[in-house]
């Protein structure tokens, strides 16, 4: 066999000198293996059998200046080793000052090139969903993010990274389907009432407003199912707003009598008081109040004016 030569087809052998005969003392050998640009080197040794002062050394590169993927003595099993490029660099020497007993048979070393593998695997797609990734290569650093069609809802993570490793940073998730309406939230200056504490189809919630307060929108919703998508409420969240009441007519002034104040409208809740004109006695109530209603309406009825000595 040859010691040292360029080998560039896409699979060989490489063999120690004399193979199968044993190989003489103070070799000194290079083989370069070079294979398509975009594959990169697999080596399967299949014997190796050296003395202990024997050394075949495998460079992950060109040249001798390259990082070592391998450096073996004395006998070992089959094994492989895998390039990270399309070229690999191996080296032999044998001991010059071995004696001739010394000397075992040599190696077997089949080389072929593979798929450059610097990518995670390929992720599948789920059923009910979809996938979105960040880079067209699945080189590492690469994000998949994982979406699910209305009606079903992710169970695990979403986002899986390739590692450094080229191993994905976590299992995939699955798109489970929606059994339930989301939690529809509280109404501001009320309180509800629920009938179950996880929302499933058919589950109910109502709204009751503080003091003070009154419903703007619907007091009792509904989770029902729908043929696409998820649950949903019968409607949305009411809302509890100020209880606004409507305002006192002004009821009129007695004769010989004056208000104050004297206006159209009274807001609920105001006072309205009524004075007499000299030579006049008050009966009745001084002052009215607008008592807040639906309708307000006032407290009394308007004082008269009584001609006679105050």
């Amino acid at each position: 066999a040859v010691c040292s030569g360029e080998l560039t087809d896409a699979a060989g052998v490489v063999l120690s000198p004399n193979w199968p005969e044993a190989y003489g003392k103070g070799q000194d050998c290079i083989w370069g293996l070079h294979v398509e640009e975009d594959k990169r080197v697999m080596l399967d040794v299949r014997v190796l059998r050296m003395g202990k002062g024997d050394v075949l050394t495998f460079y992950d590169g060109d040249d001798l200046t390259a990082r070592i993927l391998g450096q073996y003595t004395g006998t070992r099993g089959r094994f492989k080793l895998f390039a990270s490029t399309a070229d690999v660099t191996i080296q032999f020497q044998s001991d010059p000052g071995a004696g001739v007993f010394g000397y075992q048979q040599g190696f077997v070393i089949h080389f072929s090139e593979v798929p450059r593998n610097d990518t995670c695997p390929e992720l599948p797609e789920i059923p009910n969903g979809w996938k979105t990734t960040s880079h067209p290569e699945l080189v590492h650093g690469t994000v998949v993010t994982y979406h699910c069609y209305p009606g079903f809802e992710l169970a695990g993570t979403d986002v899986l990274m390739c590692h450094w490793d080229l191993t994905w940073s976590g299992d995939l998730p699955a798109c489970e389907r929606v059994t339930s309406c989301r939690d529809p939230g509280d109404a501001e200056h009320g309180r509800r009432v629920v009938s179950s504490a996880k929302f499933p189809v058919g589950a109910t919630v109502q709204y009751v407003c503080d003091k003070g307060y009154v419903l703007a929108g619907a007091g009792l919703l509904s989770c029902h199912d729908r043929a696409a998508g998820g649950p949903k409420w019968s409607d949305r969240v009411p809302k509890c707003i100020p209880e606004t009441y409507e305002p006192c007519h002004n009821p009129g002034a007695p004769a010989n009598g004056a208000q104050s104040p004297e206006k159209r409208l009274y807001p609920a809740g105001a006072t309205l008081r009524f004075s007499c004109a000299a030579g006049h006695v008050l009966l009745g109530e001084g002052s009215l109040r607008c008592l807040p209603g639906h309708p307000s309406r006032w407290s009394g009825s308007p004082p008269i004016c009584k001609a006679g000595e105050h």
